[in-house]
């Protein structure tokens, strides 16, 4: 809505990134955001246009320095 709170859905990066991917599906699996830069979000827009309340799925892959790869997947609720 604008407020600067909430308006943007990211990870939260505490250390050194070798590797990073977030990207957000809607419910027909068409991408809908991805980004390699983790100061990057989503701000519920796609395409120019804001899609409507909902939930999507989102997954990350990410790497630390000195780490393993992961992975990690879950849901997000745009509320309008």
């Amino acid at each position: 809505n604008g407020d600067t709170k909430n308006d943007v859905f990211r990870g939260t990066v505490y250390g050194s990134l070798v590797v990073y991917r977030l990207e957000i599906f809607n419910r027909f699996g068409e991408m809908v955001f991805s980004t390699t830069d983790p100061k990057k979000g989503w701000d519920g827009v796609f395409k120019g246009v804001a899609l409507p309340a909902g939930s999507f799925v989102w997954q990350c892959s990410y790497q630390f320095a000195g780490q393993l790869k992961r992975f990690l997947k879950g849901n997000v609720v745009l509320v309008r």
